[in-house]
Formats: C-alpha cells, structure tokens, sequence
C-alpha cells in the first residue's frame, strides 16, 4: 500500500512537474505578443506616414510648388515615426528575430532621402526660378516681335516653344525632348537669348527629375516591408512553437483571440467615427461652397453696378460737352433770325425795295445761310451721337473703324478744343471690323479722355490705323506726362487710378480691357515717364461674339443712355 501511494505520489509528482515545465516552456518567450504587437503598429505608422509623404513629393514636381511647408511637416512626422524604431524595446525585439540588419539599413537609406529631399528642394528653386524667367522674357519676346512686326512663323514658333517647356515641365518624354530640340534649333539663330533660357530650363528640369529618380530609387519600401515580414514571421514562428505546448496553446490562443476582439471592436469604433467625420466634413464642404457661391454673385452684382456707374459718369461728361457745342451754333441762329425779322420789318415800311431795302435784303440772304449753317451744325453733332450709341442697331455688325474714332472725336471735342491737335493717320481702305460698335466707340473715348487729361496744358493726340494681316491695329498715342513701370502693370487692373479721389472710379481702363478682351483682340501699353504713352489695339477682322456677351453689349448701351 505505501509502495503504492509512493508511486502514485511520485506518478503525481511527476505529472504535476511535467506540467509546470509545459506551462513555464509556454510561458517563456523571447517576444512577447502584445509588446511585438506595438511594435509592428510603429513600423505600420512609418508606413503610413511615407505613403503620405509620396504625393505630396509628386504634387512638388507637377505644380511647380516652392512652398515646402506641408512637406517639411510631413517629412518631420516621418523622421519621428522612424525615431520610436530606435528605442530599446523595439531594438531588443529585432534582434531577436534577426531583423537588425534590415533595421540599420532603413534607417541608413532614411538619412539618404532626407539628403536628397534638401537636394530636391534645392533643385525645385533653381526649376521654377528658370521657369519664371523664360516665361516673362518669352513674353517680352513676343511682344517686341509683335510690336516690331516681325515674321509671324517665328512668333508661333515663340509660342509653340513656350507650350512645349510648359508641357515638358509636367512630363518628360521621347518626343517632348524631340519637339523641345528641333524648336531651339529653329529658334537659336534668331532668338539666340530665348533659347539659352529655355535649354536652362530643360537643364534644371531635368536636374530635378534626377533628384527625384534617385529619390524613388532608394529600396526603402522594400526595406520596410521585409522589416515587417521578419517581424511577422519571428511572431508565427513563435506561435508555432507554442502549439506543442497544448495548455500554452490554449491559453494564448485566448489571449490572442481576445487582443484580435478588442482591436476589431477599436477598428469598427475608429471606422464609425471616421464616416461621422466624412459626413460632416462633405456638409461643411457643401456649405461653404454655398457661402462662395453667394460671395460671388454678390460680386458680379457689385461689379455691375460699378460699370453702370462709370457708364453714367461717361454719360455726363458727354453731355456737358454736348450742350456747350449745341448753344454755340444755336446762339447765333437765334440771333441771325431776329436780324432777319428787323430787316424784312424795315423793307415791309419802306413799301418798295429802295437802295437801303435792298441791301437789307442781300444781308438778310447772308444771315439766313450762316443761320442754315449753325443748324446743319446741330443735326450733325446729333448724328453724331445716335452713331456713337447706336441704340437703333444690333449688338454686333461690320462697322468702320475710321468713323468710329472720327466720332469719338465729335463727342469729346469740348476737352480737346484750344489745347488738343489731332493727327489722323487713317488707312482709306481699312477692312470693316464684326463688332459691337457702342462699345468699340466707348473704347476710343475713353482713351482719347484719358489722353488729353494726361496733356497739361497744349498737346497732340495722334490716331492712326491700319490692317496687319488678318487684323485691324488701331493706335491712340498722346504727348502726355506718361507712365512708369508701376502705373503700367496695374493700368488694367479693375479700381486702380491715379486721378485724386473723387475724380476718377479705377474702372475706365478695365472696361476698355474688357471690351476689347471680349471681342477676341488685344491691347497693349507703350509708355515711359514725360514720353506720352501709346495704346495698340489689336482686331481681328472676323470674330465670333458668342452668345453670352451679345446681350451684355445690349445691356451696356443701355447702361450708357439710361
């Protein structure tokens, strides 16, 4: 009976060690689960965070960006996910399962994109410095060949080159570099600076997709992935291990199910509250878009208003100078015909035509002609104005340019007469231009305005015109104070003015802008300090006003009587 208890109690004994050494085998693990488990959510953040990093590297190159605000952001958010890699913990884990060197190796090629993201920096200045420089000289280019009237092959050459760097600034391809070469062969013998400029261009683009390949050559991506497979693969094998184990095995399977419960329940929570983010994100989107909508059309309401004001402001001036010249002509027809009255009331007394009867009679035939005179002279400034309005007409027709500018000179010649001389020089066979000829006769009235307002004291206006291929170049230059380099590069700008306040709206020159803008010309600005200045308008002989702008031309006659 003893033997047999001993047995039994060695036999328990026995069991009971064979147990707790399975229990302490599954127990004692080199990585434990749940540290491992934060572990791989770090390297799931440096994930994360270099994935966020990668467009906004691309969105640099495409936008030709040189605010690296968001990228020094996201780049700092990387760098410091990569930091909590090298604490001790995470090391320690690592080497135990064997990933130091692909760990080393990371944080190695780490440090060789952060130097080739300073270089990338480096390489984006220099890109959109050259950039800007070609684009602004390519348009003083163009427009010294425009205004010297040079060779219209090289000017679309000039044109195509700039549309080849613009495309070849996003993309670099085979036939972009094909295109780019044959153009600056071209363009080389005469533009010689030009082409300088835009292989500059190419260089320092070409410098910045280096950069930008070598940045895309480092394996950090790889490196990373192999980081996490090897962390993953030390906790399977791991685990594998721990299968052999049948009361280890249930008790981290527990475990495990458990942390796999709580981070599904902590993912459909995080999911949950991302869509109420997304929803009140897209409402708050839909409402702002609400409030710039109404900002808007309350802008384009407000900017109406300012035209029709500047409109009425034309409108008064015209008129003054309207009933000045009409009282001239008419003061003296008033008076030639009381003369008239007395004299025939004389030959009526005398009862006969006498000597003196007679000469009343001859001087009554003069005042009658200069009476005749000063009302042909009121009908023609009438006619004037109607075809200055031209409320009777259509938006658009085929009007004479010459005439138009004659009869802006009618309408404005109050503040011309006495100080102003006029020089025409006229194209007698000027084509017919397609236009809306109130707002082209506005044109030219606010320009000679603005011309003989900027002559103090007595000057000369010269207006000439002429055809230029396919175009009508019309040209109001004045002997004027002139304008510096500041005044001209915002001379088109809506509310800009250099009258004192009270005198001037700021919305003449950008009305004139408008409307020549509008009917598919152009105009340009000559001037220099005590030079004058010269405006060059630019029509092309057949344009097709479009729909939209045909009832605003309308409502800007109406603007302009009413």
């Amino acid at each position: 009976m003893f033997l047999r208890r001993l047995v039994t109690l060695v036999a328990v004994a026995a069991a009971l060690a064979v147990f707790s050494l399975l229990v302490w085998k599954s127990q004692q693990q080199p990585l434990d689960a749940v540290q491992l488990g934060q572990q791989l959510a770090e390297l799931e953040q440096v994930k994360r965070n270099a994935q966020l990093l990668e467009p906004e590297i691309l969105r640099l190159r495409i936008q030709r960006d040189t605010d690296f605000h968001n990228l020094d952001t996201l780049q700092a958010d990387w760098l410091a996910s990569i930091g909590q890699l090298s604490s001790g913990n995470f090391s320690g884990a690592v080497q135990l399962a064997g990933a130091s060197p692909l760990l080393r190796a990371y944080r190695s090629g780490a440090e060789q994109g952060v130097q080739i993201l300073a270089q990338l920096r480096e390489r984006q200045l220099d890109f959109v410095a050259s950039f800007e420089y070609f684009r602004s000289y390519a348009e003083r280019e163009l427009t010294r060949l425009v205004t010297e009237g040079q060779d219209e092959q090289l000017r679309a050459n000039v044109v195509t080159l700039v549309d080849a760097l613009a495309v070849y600034s996003l993309q670099s391809r085979p036939d972009n570099i094909e295109t780019l070469e044959t153009l600056l062969l071209v363009l080389e013998p005469d533009l010689p600076q030009l082409a300088a400029s835009a292989r500059q261009l190419k260089a320092d683009k070409d410098a910045l997709q280096q950069q930008a390949d070598s940045l895309a050559a480092l394996p950090l991506r790889t490196t990373l992935a192999r980081l996490d497979e090897r962390m993953r693969s030390a906790l399977q094998q791991q685990e594998q291990a721990s299968q052999r184990y049948t009361l280890a095995l249930a008790a981290f399977a527990g475990a495990l199910l458990l942390v796999f419960g709580l981070i599904g329940l902590r993912l459909q929570s995080s999911y949950g509250a991302l869509d109420k983010v997304n929803a009140n994100l897209e409402k708050l989107v839909e409402e702002r878009t609400g409030e710039l909508n109404r900002a808007l059309n309350e802008l384009r309401a407000q900017q109406a208003h300012l035209i029709q004001s500047e409109k009425l402001a034309s409108l008064g001036q015209m008129v003054a100078g309207v009933a000045h010249e009409i009282n001239t002509p008419l003061g003296y027809a008033n008076s030639n015909v009381e003369t008239i009255k007395e004299s025939l009331a004389l030959v009526h007394k005398a009862g006969g035509l006498s000597e003196d009867a007679d000469e009343r009679l001859i001087e009554a035939d003069v005042l009658l002609e200069d009476a005749m005179h000063g009302l042909a002279q009121i009908d023609e400034l009438v006619k004037s104005l109607k075809n200055f309005s031209r409320v009777d007409r259509s938006a658009t027709e085929l009007f004479d340019l010459n005439e138009g500018l004659d009869t802006s000179l009618k309408i404005c010649q109050t503040s011309l007469k006495g100080r102003i001389t006029i020089e025409k020089d006229y194209q007698s066979d000027l084509p017919k231009v397609h236009c809306a000829p109130s707002q082209i006769n506005q044109v030219f009235l606010n320009l000679i305005n603005n011309g003989a307002q900027a002559i103090e004291g007595e000057g000369v206006i010269r207006l000439s015109t002429r055809q230029v291929d396919d175009q009508v170049e019309i040209r109001v230059a004045d002997t004027g104070c002139g304008m510096d380099a500041e005044t001209q590069a915002h001379i088109f700008e809506p509310f800009f003015t250099t009258k004192p306040v009270g005198e001037g709206t700021g919305l003449g020159m950008s009305i004139v802008f408008r409307i020549i803008e509008d009917h598919g010309g152009r105009i340009t600005l000559n001037s220099a300090p005590g030079e004058g200045a010269e405006f060059v308008i630019q029509l092309p002989l057949k344009v097709a006003v479009s729909e939209a702008q045909a009832p605003q031309a309308e409502t800007a006659q109406a603007a302009n009587w009413g």
